[in-house]
């Protein structure tokens, strides 16, 4: 339950089954299709987050080009506008949890970058987060209502606090609590990204140059780096868990790349997941309870011949049969097309199926995507390496 992650590269914007698991069965991909969730009229949308029933949110344009937070509830066929009415305000949805409470962040003064963090519960109206400060945003909820994300600015009851800076914080709405992870006075980019349910927390941190930018978790005042890999990196991105503590991310290669990555928490080094064919990067954005993980490659794509590119492609990762890209919807041009998969619900115990949210583009066009993979269980195999 969290939000994309920033491009890694310009160009570009884990699942370990348990072994009593993999010794009984094998997940196997039986179909996948893509929808084109279409806007509110105007140009662009995006899916940001899903929950694990399915529902998803993210945010869509008008006609007049204001961007609103949108709902997709997974027992409707088109997007809705939890936000109507404020007309004048940038609004978008960064995560939603199971009870269906969503929150992000609106601009009242578009373009200006003072970010409002908001909490909604379903059939309410927004709910800012307190306190007010400069700047903030929140990206992700889990079920128990604990919020993540990130602030800029003192505090308004302490304007002379040198704790001013961008920090990671957590908030739990009902209660109006919040807290800041630690105390930062630099405007060094930093995030929360994402949080279990049994809190712990994930985000990263990119100091700048010379510094490598860094993973990190943090679960009742304990901060742990995200280890490298074995390959080594220049610099790690920490930005999904799943309450079994897996975490996702990226690693920026010193030797040229990108690889989208797992860590368990307690291996020294974190696993990396590939490419699709011919592709050079990938990141892994969020993963659900049975270890699926959704995200971004680029890949060979093209239609035979010399007719080739190098193109953005989401795609579903599990250890029982690796990384496999996402179609585009009917009607795009397979050439031309750039994907992202943001994030999935649960594997559906009726009908094994998985709801991915994302976007697909053609040009400066970006559209709200939902996949549908079907999933189903068959004979045991050996896993890939």
């Amino acid at each position: 339950m969290k939000n994309r992650a920033c491009a890694a590269v310009a160009w570009l914007c884990l699942g370990v089954a348990p072994a009593s698991q993999a010794q009984l069965f094998s997940y196997e991909i039986v179909s996948m299709n893509a929808e084109d969730l279409g806007t509110f009229g105007g140009t662009n949308s995006e899916i940001l987050d899903v929950n694990h029933v399915g529902d998803m949110v993210g945010w869509a344009e008008y006609p007049n080009g204001r961007r609103h937070a949108l709902l997709m509830r997974v027992t409707a066929n088109a997007i809705e506008d939890f936000t109507v009415g404020m007309d004048d305000v940038h609004t978008t949805a960064n995560g939603i949890n199971d009870n269906r409470e969503v929150v992000g962040f609106h601009e009242y003064t578009p373009g200006t970058g003072h970010a409002q963090a908001f909490y909604r519960m379903d059939g309410q109206p927004l709910k800012n987060l307190q306190p007010f400060f400069d700047y903030s945003i929140a990206y992700a909820i889990n079920s128990m209502g604990y919020i993540v994300g990130v602030k800029s600015g003192p505090l308004p009851y302490n304007p002379g606090s040198p704790c001013a800076g961008f920090m990671p914080i957590q908030w739990y709405a009902p209660a109006n609590w919040h807290q800041a992870l630690w105390c930062s006075t630099s405007q060094t980019p930093t995030r929360a990204t994402d949080i279990s349910n049994l809190n712990l927390i994930v985000g990263w941190t990119n100091p700048g140059s010379p510094f490598p930018q860094y993973g990190w978790t943090w679960k009742d005042d304990l901060f742990t780096l995200v280890p490298q890999p074995a390959t080594p990196a220049c610099g790690m991105r920490a930005l999904g868990v799943n309450n079994a503590g897996l975490v996702v991310g990226f690693a920026s290669l010193c030797a040229g790349g990108v690889r989208a990555f797992t860590w368990n928490g307690t291996d020294t080094n974190v696993k990396l997941l590939g490419v699709l064919g011919g592709g050079n990067a990938s990141i892994a954005r969020e993963l659900n309870e049975q270890n699926f993980i959704v995200g971004v490659s680029d890949q060979l794509v093209g239609g035979g011949g010399f007719n080739l590119g190098v193109r953005n492609r989401g795609f579903i990762y599990h250890s029982h049969f690796g990384m496999k890209g996402l179609p585009v919807p009917q009607g795009y041009n397979n050439i031309s097309t750039n994907c992202e998969a943001n994030a999935l619900g649960a594997r559906q115990v009726d009908g094994g199926l998985i709801r991915i949210g994302g976007s697909c583009s053609v040009g400066a066009t970006r559209h709200a995507v939902r996949w549908n993979v079907v999933v189903a269980k068959g004979p045991p195999h050996i896993n890939p390496p």
